[in-house]
């Protein structure tokens, strides 16, 4: 599987922590996990202020455009990966891929990428 340097796509984080990111809502994220599969790449985040919720933030659409924006296309780009989708996702804790975590919260959102930006979709 391939996979984008995390080193790099953290480095695309300003701040003070290169591995912490301030979403727009105020919620602090990390990326821990970048991964690809046919046509989509997959961001992972961990948000330990989310462990418990049980409802989606009615932030995370806002939060999740952003990071699509201003993190995951400038990393796809810096290494000329041009995926059809990119799915940003956001947990309570560092979860396996692919694995049901019924105590972990885990939030989703996919964006088309296209003319360069991201598009929200249903998927």
């Amino acid at each position: 599987m391939r996979r984008i340097a995390l080193a790099l796509a953290i480095g695309m984080a300003s701040g003070a922590s290169a591995q912490q990111v301030i979403a727009p809502s105020g919620v602090e994220v990390q990326l821990y996990d970048v991964r690809f599969d046919e046509d989509a790449a997959r961001f992972r985040f961990v948000a330990p202020v989310l462990a418990g919720v049980a409802e989606v933030p009615d932030s995370w659409t806002a939060d999740a455009t952003w990071l699509c924006t201003y993190l995951a296309l400038p990393a796809l780009s810096a290494n000329d990966v041009t995926p059809a989708q990119v799915v940003v996702s956001v947990s309570g804790a560092e979860v396996p891929f692919g694995e049901a975590t019924p105590d972990v919260p885990q939030f989703f959102e996919g964006f088309a990428v296209a003319d360069g930006a991201c598009q929200w979709g249903l998927f």
